[in-house]
């Protein structure tokens, strides 16, 4: 690909960094380039990385898993040089680079003046609901969130959902799209809980539910917790409902743990007077 080059070259002597992977790449000095950084690559760009921030774990988990993957995605974020040399941007998707051991593509921009370092990454990140807003996606910001916590449950076989932050975006479109049909659904059925319901849970999490318990059963159990009509002592919603508005605000694993317990008893004929929280989802 063509470089766009910078009217001032760099002196590469001067900078004293290693630089044979600039070097090859700029060999007139700095500019902009797409090119692929090997993990050879991004072993020497961060050794010339002083002052840098402190690097996020989360962060790093999410560009290594997307780089190994494969899904890591050339959207034109330059990995910046400065001109005396040093690293001014690119940390985390370098060493991710390297946890991944695979290469990748990047735009490299090498020669900006290294005191602008501090004016990167101000924007907001977008989020996977933005994204699939931007392609369109019906409900985009609920059924995101519900994909996020489905992947989670099943990433965690079924044992928590309560820290789902370390997926990627991409995993969880992915995840979208491969399920998009039963994540719409249960969103729609979660949208149907009456107002008085508010209460309980947002028509987010009622999706969520939904999407985890099996069609026709699931549906009327909780039918059954968001209207609270036909049931009384004894039945597991009217014991799930009670134990839920008396909670007040708490995680969506609190509320959803108290769900899938009485979902259990629910789907076993059993009765439920009360719903014991000991902070573990029950097994579906």
């Amino acid at each position: 690909m063509s470089t766009v080059t910078l009217s001032q070259p760099i002196n590469w002597i001067a900078a004293g960094c290693k630089r044979s992977f600039i070097e090859r790449e700029f060999s007139g000095g700095g500019g902009a380039k797409f090119v692929t950084i090997t993990p050879n690559d991004a072993r020497e760009l961060l050794a010339n990385n002083p002052e840098n921030r402190t690097m996020s774990g989360q962060k790093l988990a999410q560009y290594t898993a997307d780089i190994k993957a494969g899904n890591w995605a050339l959207n034109g974020e330059a990995i910046i040089v400065a001109s005396d040399g040093c690293l001014n941007d690119g940390q985390h998707r370098l060493t991710a680079c390297i946890q991944a051991d695979t290469a990748f593509e990047a735009l490299l921009v090498v020669g900006v003046r290294r005191e602008t370092r501090t004016t990167v990454d101000q924007g907001i990140a977008r989020t996977a609901g933005n994204v699939m807003t931007m392609r369109g996606t019906l409900n985009a910001n609920s059924v995101s969130t519900m994909a996020r916590m489905a992947l989670a449950f099943e990433r965690a076989k079924g044992r928590n959902f309560g820290r789902p932050s370390y997926l990627t975006t991409a995993e969880l479109t992915a995840y979208y799209d491969a399920n998009a049909e039963a994540l719409q659904e249960a969103f729609r059925f979660g949208r149907r809980a009456p107002a008085s319901a508010s209460v309980l849970a947002q028509p987010t999490l009622f999706g969520f539910w939904a999407y985890l318990l099996p069609h026709e059963a699931g549906r009327a159990y909780l039918e059954q917790v968001m209207r609270g009509e036909n049931i009384g002592k004894g039945d597991p919603a009217f014991a799930v409902r009670e134990r839920i508005a008396s909670m007040g605000k708490v995680a969506r694993q609190t509320k959803t743990e108290a769900v899938l317990r009485g979902w259990v008893a629910f789907r076993n004929g059993r009765s439920l007077l009360s719903v014991k929280i000991n902070g573990e989802l029950p097994a579906l």
